[in-house]
Protein backbone atom coordinates (compact mmCIF):
# COMPACT_ATOMS: atom_id res chain seq x y z
CA UNK A 1 0.00 0.00 0.00
CA UNK A 2 1.09 3.32 -0.94
CA UNK A 3 0.06 5.82 1.64
CA UNK A 4 0.41 8.95 0.07
CA UNK A 5 -0.90 10.37 -2.89
CA UNK A 6 -0.60 13.81 -4.46
CA UNK A 7 -4.47 14.03 -3.49
CA UNK A 8 -4.25 12.43 -0.38
CA UNK A 9 -1.76 13.71 2.32
CA UNK A 10 -2.95 12.25 5.73
CA UNK A 11 -1.16 13.09 9.10
CA UNK A 12 0.39 10.23 11.14
CA UNK A 13 -2.50 9.89 13.30
CA UNK A 14 -4.89 9.35 10.63
CA UNK A 15 -2.72 6.99 8.98
CA UNK A 16 -2.49 5.14 12.05
CA UNK A 17 -6.03 4.91 12.96
CA UNK A 18 -7.27 3.69 9.16
CA UNK A 19 -4.52 0.78 9.91
CA UNK A 20 -6.03 0.28 13.33
CA UNK A 21 -9.47 -0.26 12.00
CA UNK A 22 -8.12 -2.52 9.32
CA UNK A 23 -6.14 -4.70 11.69
CA UNK A 24 -9.34 -7.58 12.04
CA UNK A 25 -10.19 -7.60 8.74
CA UNK A 26 -6.81 -8.49 7.80
CA UNK A 27 -6.23 -10.75 10.11
CA UNK A 28 -9.55 -12.41 9.63
CA UNK A 29 -8.59 -12.95 5.81
CA UNK A 30 -5.23 -13.91 6.62
CA UNK A 31 -3.78 -10.81 4.63
CA UNK A 32 -1.11 -8.71 5.47
CA UNK A 33 -0.66 -4.72 5.03
CA UNK A 34 2.91 -4.08 3.38
CA UNK A 35 3.28 -0.37 3.57
CA UNK A 36 5.77 0.41 0.45
CA UNK A 37 8.65 3.01 1.08
CA UNK A 38 7.78 6.04 -1.20
CA UNK A 39 9.02 9.07 -1.62
CA UNK A 40 7.02 10.65 0.91
CA UNK A 41 7.80 9.82 4.89
CA UNK A 42 11.38 9.21 6.26
CA UNK A 43 12.18 5.58 7.44
CA UNK A 44 11.41 7.37 11.14
CA UNK A 45 7.81 7.66 10.02
CA UNK A 46 6.86 4.48 8.72
CA UNK A 47 9.30 3.14 11.88
CA UNK A 48 6.44 5.00 13.99
CA UNK A 49 3.48 3.49 12.19
CA UNK A 50 4.48 0.11 12.45
CA UNK A 51 4.99 0.49 15.85
CA UNK A 52 2.07 2.53 17.13
CA UNK A 53 0.12 -0.14 14.97
CA UNK A 54 2.15 -2.89 16.63
CA UNK A 55 0.80 -5.57 14.84
CA UNK A 56 2.23 -8.75 12.94
CA UNK A 57 -0.39 -8.39 10.21
CA UNK A 58 1.69 -4.54 9.11
CA UNK A 59 4.90 -4.34 7.53
CA UNK A 60 7.05 -2.60 5.62
CA UNK A 61 7.29 -3.34 1.72
CA UNK A 62 10.95 -2.18 1.07
CA UNK A 63 11.89 -0.48 -2.14
CA UNK A 64 15.49 -0.26 -2.40
CA UNK A 65 15.28 3.06 -4.67
CA UNK A 66 12.28 5.01 -3.72
CA UNK A 67 13.50 6.39 -0.47
CA UNK A 68 16.32 8.49 -2.59
CA UNK A 69 13.80 10.92 -3.63
CA UNK A 70 13.28 11.84 0.51
CA UNK A 71 16.28 12.22 0.75
CA UNK A 72 17.26 8.85 2.28
CA UNK A 73 20.04 6.35 0.84
CA UNK A 74 18.99 2.88 0.84
CA UNK A 75 21.64 2.02 3.47
CA UNK A 76 19.87 4.31 6.05
CA UNK A 77 16.64 3.25 5.70
CA UNK A 78 16.79 -0.68 5.54
CA UNK A 79 18.63 0.02 8.97
CA UNK A 80 15.72 1.49 10.23
CA UNK A 81 13.23 -0.78 8.43
CA UNK A 82 14.87 -4.24 7.85
CA UNK A 83 13.19 -5.41 10.71
CA UNK A 84 9.79 -4.76 10.01
CA UNK A 85 10.07 -6.23 5.83
CA UNK A 86 7.86 -8.49 4.60
CA UNK A 87 8.71 -7.64 0.91
CA UNK A 88 11.94 -6.23 -0.53
CA UNK A 89 11.74 -4.54 -3.80
CA UNK A 90 15.54 -5.17 -5.54
CA UNK A 91 15.91 -2.49 -7.50
CA UNK A 92 19.44 -2.11 -8.16
CA UNK A 93 20.80 1.26 -9.28
CA UNK A 94 23.74 3.08 -9.73
CA UNK A 95 24.70 7.34 -9.22
CA UNK A 96 26.22 9.75 -12.17
CA UNK A 97 27.52 12.78 -11.90
CA UNK A 98 26.73 15.17 -14.46
CA UNK A 99 28.84 17.02 -16.70
CA UNK A 100 28.43 20.27 -15.26
CA UNK A 101 28.97 18.87 -11.34
CA UNK A 102 26.25 20.73 -10.24
CA UNK A 103 24.02 17.10 -9.37
CA UNK A 104 23.41 13.51 -10.27
CA UNK A 105 21.37 11.10 -12.11
CA UNK A 106 20.06 7.72 -10.11
CA UNK A 107 19.85 4.93 -13.01
CA UNK A 108 18.01 1.54 -12.94
CA UNK A 109 20.20 -0.89 -13.28
CA UNK A 110 19.93 -4.81 -13.52
CA UNK A 111 19.97 -6.80 -10.48
CA UNK A 112 23.53 -6.99 -9.12
CA UNK A 113 25.22 -4.69 -11.78
CA UNK A 114 24.66 -1.28 -9.90
CA UNK A 115 25.94 -0.24 -6.08
CA UNK A 116 23.19 -1.93 -4.32
CA UNK A 117 25.28 -4.12 -2.18
CA UNK A 118 21.55 -6.91 -2.39
CA UNK A 119 23.62 -10.23 -0.48
CA UNK A 120 24.40 -7.30 2.71
CA UNK A 121 20.81 -6.33 2.49
CA UNK A 122 19.28 -10.46 2.18
CA UNK A 123 21.38 -10.90 5.33
CA UNK A 124 19.38 -8.64 7.00
CA UNK A 125 15.59 -9.68 6.55
CA UNK A 126 13.85 -10.98 9.43
CA UNK A 127 13.25 -14.94 8.86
Amino acid sequence: MVIDTPGFQPDMQLIISIIRDLLPEFSSRIFNLQLKTTTGLKPGSFEKIIESVASDWVGICLDSVNSMGAGEGFETVSDVLLPYTINLHVKDFTVFRVSHKMGFIIEGRPAGKGMLNIREQLKGLPL
